[in-house]
């Protein structure tokens, strides 16, 4: 089985090639691992001292962006928004009619997205 590795070097036609395998797994990079765990960081740190809202973390987006979301919410916040952006992706009941469907279609986009 092979295994593209989400990382932040620039991939390779060969690699892009890769994910068009349906066998092709998908996965974090160690650096990539820590980058996401580093950015968390530094997230809830500004979270903590932080006296304004922050847009996108604990603000509403686009032209909710004055609008403060509860601490509550914001796990849900963020569940909204990562579904917002994986419309279109496929999958789920976007399949339809496509017997061909096997997800195949849906990696570069989602790298693209996993290593903005």
């Amino acid at each position: 089985m092979e295994y593209f590795h989400i990382s932040s070097h620039n991939n390779t036609i060969d690699e892009v090639r890769l994910l068009l395998d349906p066998n092709c797994k998908i996965v974090l990079s160690q650096q990539a691992r820590e980058r996401i765990f580093k950015s968390r960081e530094y997230l809830d740190n500004q979270m903590l001292k932080a006296k304004e809202p922050i847009y996108g973390i604990n603000t509403g987006f686009g032209s909710l962006c004055n609008v403060k979301v509860d601490s509550d919410q914001l796990s849900q916040l963020q569940v909204n928004l990562v579904m917002s952006h994986a419309c279109g992706l496929g999958g789920g009941g976007s399949r339809g009619n496509c017997e061909a469907y096997d997800g195949t279609q849906d990696k570069i986009p989602l790298i693209r997205l996993l290593r903005s």
